[in-house]
């Protein structure tokens, strides 16, 4: 499925596909091609949608970014807008998460064009739900991945758990997990990451980018042990380049891993062993594209 988005999903429920265009924008569009869901910002919502959204029970879920004031400071940071239909019924954000005041983010200008004064504190670029309605977040300048409670929940936006992969790089965000590897994989930590979920084993999965370009990015599975407090590295997929930006990784029926590095345009699948089973780089037929943000599983 090919659309003109920042960011896309397949949704099996509902045999559809959600989409962000642009920061203005999220749409719903059925497998036969009809238009279900039309969201425009300043008539459905406020802030500046972008990079991830997703549908569950129903209901759309949406990163977006705003500017927040605080101590004179002005910060750009993410949230969650959650619509059933066309109404805005739900919304949550970072600011009052953490004291971001001392924190300086990776550079970036992704949001140069869209407001003048803050810096770019989070960067999120990863929105999935659990199967218990909870949220998983990818927080990229913050090389963290959080997990809060559901919309469906009166404490809607409570932190559950978050696991920071440079935790002695100044990140305001206490990590409730120390990151490991009783495998001895290594390296142990991991930075600039997108696209993180639960699998069905309940281990997390994103792409670990990697701030170095000297360093492959590849994807990472954890498995989160409350009892010891260790995110314990269990296996790595080496995509065998740098993948600096986007990108992501699904669990498929069968197990295995679907990822894509977007800088290269490259699709792969991962064994669960970490064995490279096949890549892919997609044709358009002639049509020029600058990166494949994410590609996904669709069951039409």
């Amino acid at each position: 499925v090919a659309l003109p988005a920042n960011g896309s999903q397949y949704i099996a429920e509902s045999n559809s596909v959600v989409a962000v265009l642009g920061h203005d924008r999220i749409v719903e569009v059925s497998a036969q091609g009809e238009l279900l869901v039309s969201l425009i910002r300043d008539v459905h919502f406020g802030g500046a949608v972008h990079h991830d959204v997703t549908k569950y029970n129903g209901k759309i879920h949406a990163l977006f970014a705003d500017e927040y004031t605080f101590g004179g400071e002005t910060w750009i940071l993410d949230g969650v807008y959650v619509f059933e239909g066309e109404a805005l019924i739900a919304e949550w954000s970072l600011f009052g998460v953490a004291d971001f005041s001392d924190w300086t983010p990776p550079g970036a200008g992704y949001w140069g064009l869209e407001f003048d004064l803050g810096v770019d504190i989070s960067h999120a670029n990863g929105i999935m739900v659990n199967e218990d309605g909870s949220i998983v977040l990818s927080l990229r300048h913050l090389h963290t991945v959080m997990e809060i409670e559901g919309s469906e929940s009166p404490a809607f936006g409570e932190v559950h758990w978050s696991v920071v992969g440079q935790p002695t790089d100044g990140v305001p965000i206490e990590s409730t997990y120390t990151p490991t590897s009783l495998a001895h994989l290594m390296p142990v930590d991991f930075s600039v990451q997108h696209h993180a979920s639960i699998t069905k084993d309940g281990t997390l999965i994103f792409l670990d980018n990697r701030e170095n370009p000297t360093v492959n990015s590849r994807v990472v599975e954890w498995r989160l042990d409350p009892a010891a407090g260790i995110a314990d590295l269990i296996q790595e997929y080496d995509t065998g380049e740098w993948c600096v930006v986007q990108g992501g990784v699904y669990e498929l029926p069968s197990g295995n891993l679907l990822a894509t590095c977007a800088t290269s345009q490259t699709v792969y699948e991962f064994g669960r062993d970490g064995t490279l089973l096949w890549t892919f780089e997609p044709d358009c037929g002639g049509f020029l594209f600058s990166s494949l943000i994410r590609a996904s599983p669709a069951g039409w």
